[in-house]
């Protein structure tokens, strides 16, 4: 949603797939991968953090805000979906 809002993020992944989302929002230069939850002492948070603020390009966060905007994701996914059966 930070990325949506244009707003950089410092995305700390839990389980599942929010490691790969994780890694989409730093390569993407729209905020920074912290580590999974369970291994990240409070200097490592501050440093992504930092990073995020330093680094974050919001020219990108807004043009992937405006795409995610004129998206159909919904009509995407049920083409998809009737294309399977």
């Amino acid at each position: 949603m930070a990325v949506r809002a244009k707003v950089p993020s410092v995305v700390v992944p839990h389980l599942a797939d929010q490691f790969f989302w994780a890694a989409q929002v730093e390569r993407l230069g729209v905020g920074v991968s912290a580590p999974a939850r369970s291994k990240i002492p409070s200097k490592s948070l501050a440093a992504a953090i930092t990073r995020t603020v330093s680094n974050t390009d919001l020219g990108a966060a807004a043009h992937i805000s405006s795409a995610m905007e004129n998206e159909d994701g919904v009509g995407a996914a049920v083409a998809v979906c009737s294309s399977l059966v």
